[in-house]
């Protein structure tokens, strides 16, 4: 799966379960835990929805790093170019 292919399909999972990023406009710098205030438990339902869409596991370590979409991009294609 190309770079863009997984940007847009982590978008469309954010944008349908948050609100917050329902109407502005997300590219690779927006940062997604703070931007939005979210909580714990919201950030965790995000991320489990991105592990199942795209059947990965991403460590609950790097979680934490995760800051912006950039991040999260990077981190599913590592996972993604893993599984090969």
């Amino acid at each position: 799966m190309e770079r863009q292919e997984i940007k847009e399909n982590i978008i469309k999972i954010i944008t349908e379960n948050l609100e917050e990023f329902k109407e502005g406009e997300i590219d690779e710098s927006t940062v997604i835990n703070t931007d939005a205030a979210l909580d714990s438990m919201r950030f965790i339902y995000v991320m489990t929805k991105i592990e199942s869409f795209f059947d990965i596991e991403i460590p609950q370590r790097k979680w934490e790093k995760l800051q912006t979409l950039k991040d999260l991009i990077d981190v599913v294609e590592s996972s993604l170019s893993k599984k090969k």
